[in-house]
């Protein structure tokens, strides 16, 4: 090859997000609780402090977008810590927000290359003095553990061990009592456990839709949580049930995008919502579970919110600076050297891209557009907001598909270019693989997970040629790498007995070799 000829490329530039945490005074709610409500409507006067912001921390998330939904910074009851994971070592850790010191609270004792345990999802106790936390335990699932934030008297107080999607929401004021989201990709519960003796008991169970937030209100008589509405519009609304599941209403309904985020001291809820012209923060007022009131505006013009819950005196919450996106840039082979300033592929503005594939003829681009413009940390592999975009390398060309899918992921184009394969899960929750011709935007399924087959789809491979598809699946407990023949519709298995379910297949451009990682 000669010297300056260039190659096309795409990168993830971007790929590591920041977030700012605000927090506002919310004091005078405690004391004069109409005080927020008159200064939303221009009537506060000058020495009101009830709408202070400032900036406490700026970090960087080294977590793929599509985990926001499950939380962990969230402040202590003083706010002086922050709640981390130390990634290093994926321990439980406290962030002290005063002086950027990381502190860990548990200790693995072993590396990564010798235990995958991690902890996840903590909250605080009412005061302070101690943290409960999710703790997954390699090949079993997430438990829930206690421990002071000392350090000291870890026990463990729920230990069924659930997977794959498992989250701590909130600890009730007093102190007796945690709340969790525990759950598959087809239905999801939430449950209210003994901080005494680990017994649980059901409150509500879900399907596919999950709240994205749950939480104690004020008194322990009830629970408030979100959930896309039953209209299917892509809309949230806010829900609260009484603690003994005997009564349920609609909080917060309506045409517009409402989030839950969080009890106020008062009693009151605030949302993150969409209603009149602005995104925000809203307060509602709310008596023995009902609404009293309409919805006040406490700050807008706010987006890409990221909910972390409430000090004795202060809301946190975070907001993303910038997001994954995929970027183009000629590189010289030869050199091995990046030409150029690396452009993004589409407005970084218009949300965040990723899952990027190129035609085997290097003349189009296949990636997905995620334009979830609110609650960043509910970012999935697919679903409302998200679009197939199919880009010229010129940019001169380009056009979104609406993929009927609920939620997809990896994309992989076929050798003629008339189609793209795309690991998603069907409107029955079903896994699988489809094809979608771009021409017409016909969706076609070439495979299907039978219930409980532990495969690994969503990180496939396609074999050069496009006949052949290479996934992990979990064979009676037996990790093992599986290529699906798609003419004849027979697998044979290539290995076996591998130490970890192979997720992420690789295989090189003639397709003789095949390299495989995976989760253990």
């Amino acid at each position: 090859m000669q010297s300056g000829v260039r190659v096309y490329l795409t990168t993830t530039g971007g790929a590591v997000v920041r977030q700012i945490l605000h927090a506002f005074a919310v004091a005078c709610l405690l004391v004069q609780p109409g005080l927020l409500g008159a200064q939303a409507a221009g009537q506060a006067t000058a020495g009101d402090t009830c709408s202070t912001f400032r900036r406490v921390w700026v970090g960087e998330i080294d977590q793929d977008l599509d985990n926001f939904r499950y939380r962990y910074p969230v402040p202590s009851p003083d706010g002086r810590y922050v709640t981390e994971v130390d990634w290093s070592t994926g321990d439980l850790a406290l962030r002290d927000l005063e002086t950027g010191e990381l502190r860990r609270v548990t200790n693995k004792g072993k590396p990564w290359s010798e235990s995958q345990d991690w902890a996840w999802s903590p909250v605080f106790s009412p005061d302070g003095s101690q943290v409960a936390y999710m703790w997954f335990v390699s090949r079993t699932g997430y438990e829930v553990r206690i421990i002071n934030v000392d350090g000291s008297g870890a026990r463990t107080v729920y230990d069924k061990h659930c997977w794959p999607h498992c989250r701590l929401e909130d600890w009730s004021d007093d102190g007796e009592q945690l709340l969790a989201t525990v759950g598959s990709q087809e239905t999801s519960q939430l449950l209210v456990i003994s901080i005494e003796d680990g017994s649980h008991r059901v409150l509500k169970t879900f399907d596919h839709r999950a709240p994205q937030l749950a939480s104690f209100s004020p008194d322990g008589r009830w629970v408030a949580y979100d959930r896309p509405s039953e209209r299917e519009t892509g809309d949230w609304d806010v829900y609260v049930i009484s603690l003994d599941g005997d009564e349920e209403v609609v909080l917060v309904g309506g045409p517009e995008d409402d989030r839950l985020m969080g009890w106020m001291p008062d009693g009151g809820v605030l949302l993150y919502s969409d209603r009149a012209s602005t995104r925000g923060i809203w307060r509602l007022p709310v008596e023995d579970g009902s609404a009293v009131g309409d919805p006040t505006l406490v700050r807008g013009d706010l987006w890409k919110v990221w909910p972390l819950g409430f000090s004795r005196d202060a809301y946190f919450y975070g907001v993303v600076l910038e997001e994954p996106q995929v970027q183009i840039a000629s590189f010289d082979l030869e050199a091995l050297a990046v030409l150029g300033t690396p452009e993004p592929v589409s407005d970084p503005l218009a949300g965040s891209t990723s899952e990027v594939a190129w035609s085997h003829d290097g003349r189009y681009l296949a990636y997905k557009l995620h334009r979830d413009p609110y609650m960043v940390y509910m970012s999935q592999r697919g679903g409302a907001g998200d679009r197939l975009v199919i880009r010229s390398l010129s940019g001169e060309e380009v056009r979104e598909i609406d993929v009927a899918l609920d939620e997809w992921g990896r994309i992989n184009w076929t050798p003629d270019g008339s189609a793209v394969v795309i690991a998603g899960r069907d409107a029955k929750r079903d896994l699988g693989i489809f094809r979608l011709d771009v021409a017409t935007e016909q969706l076609v399924t070439l495979h299907v997970s039978e219930q409980d087959s532990d495969e690994a789809l969503e990180g496939y491979a396609l074999s050069p040629d496009g006949t052949t598809l290479y996934f992990g699946r979990a064979s009676n407990q037996t990790p093992t790498l599986v290529a699906l023949d798609l003419t004849t519709d027979r697998e044979r298995v290539l290995v076996t007995h591998l130490a970890k379910v192979p997720d992420n297949p690789r295989l090189s451009p003639d397709g003789q070799w095949i390299g495989i990682g995976g989760w253990s």
